[in-house]
Parts: structure tokens; C-alpha cells; sequence
């Protein structure tokens, strides 16, 4: 077997969450199904709630950090979490990692991510936003041989579409009524 390009499987794993809304949320639906284990850390939703919809509650990043084996960003964006995951915060995940931005692009130092990648600290990433989009063709990641990019499309689907242009819709509707 060609060892660069052996997977590894999900089920049993820990899925850490850094944000618990919506999307996180059902994240956690899926996530399950496929036997992973469900941390989330969100200091704006209670830990009841967050272990009624499925996941563990973490009380601090850090102890969310420490046990997440693939690591889903789910957060907005604020000054407060800005550059949110960087060295520090990748040096605290299990050696071997996996981080998913789907988020928001300045959640993450991608310098960062970057050398954790090289270092092999991260053994890969999901990447669909970016701190300046669209990306540069010649940004380091966005062809890394570790990495799954895409230019945030990754909901672009006929699907995905129509659910927004409804959702606009209903909201022009609420507030003409």
C-alpha cells in the first residue's frame, strides 16, 4: 500500500467545534451518525444547550484543543476572534490533527497553519474561506499537497442557491409585513 496516500476513518474520532450555531449544530446530527465524538466549545451558548443537541461542552478553548482530533471552525468573526487558531492554539492539538475553516478567513493564521502542515502538527486542512478572497493564485495553501481548498464555493450548489434566495425572501416578507 502507498503510505501517502493512506486515510484514516472518522468513527471513533474526536470532532472539535469552536462555535455552536446553527451550522454547528447540524454538524453534530451528522457528525454522529458516523460514530464521531462531539466536542464543542462556545462561550455565548449555554453547556446545557450544547450537550442537549448532542456534543460535550468544553469550557475553554484549550480543553477543546487538547482532545480534537479534526477541528471544525464554526464562529464569526470579531476582533475578539481574529487570528482565533495560531501557533499556540495548533501546538495544543493531538499531533496529527485536522483543521476545517469553512467559516470566516481571518479566524486562522494561515501562516500558521502553514507550518503546522509542514511540521506535520496538522495532517491536513479543509480550507473554503480565506483572510483575503479570493485567494492569490500562488497562496502556499490553497495548492498544498496537505490541503483541501476551495474558493468559497463550497455551498455554491443549485440546493444551496434557492435555500438563500428563499431565506432573502421570507426576510424581505417579515419585514414588509
Amino acid at each position: 500500500l502507498d503510505a501517502t496516500v493512506m486515510g484514516f476513518d472518522l468513527a471513533d474520532k474526536t470532532l472539535g467545534l469552536v462555535g455552536f450555531g446553527r451550522i454547528a449544530r447540524r454538524v453534530t446530527e451528522m457528525a454522529r451518525a458516523i460514530r464521531l465524538r462531539v466536542r464543542a466549545f462556545d462561550p455565548f451558548v449555554a453547556a446545557s444547550a450544547i450537550a442537549e443537541a448532542g456534543a460535550v461542552p468544553c469550557a475553554t478553548l484549550s480543553e477543546l484543543l487538547a482532545c480534537a482530533q479534526v477541528l471544525s471552525l464554526h464562529a464569526p468573526l470579531s476582533p475578539a476572534t481574529r487570528r482565533l487558531i495560531g501557533a499556540e492554539q495548533l501546538a495544543l492539538l493531538p499531533r496529527g490533527a485536522v483543521l476545517i475553516n469553512t467559516a470566516r478567513g481571518p479566524l486562522i493564521d494561515e501562516a500558521a497553519v502553514l507550518a503546522a502542515l509542514e511540521s506535520g502538527q496538522l495532517a491536513g486542512a479543509g480550507i473554503d474561506v480565506w483572510e483575503t478572497e479570493p485567494a492569490a493564485p500562488d497562496h502556499p495553501l490553497l495548492r498544498h499537497p496537505k490541503v483541501v481548498a476551495t474558493p468559497h464555493l463550497a455551498a455554491y450548489t443549485d440546493e444551496g442557491r434557492r435555500r438563500s434566495h428563499v431565506a432573502a425572501a421570507e426576510h424581505v416578507l417579515a419585514a414588509l409585513r
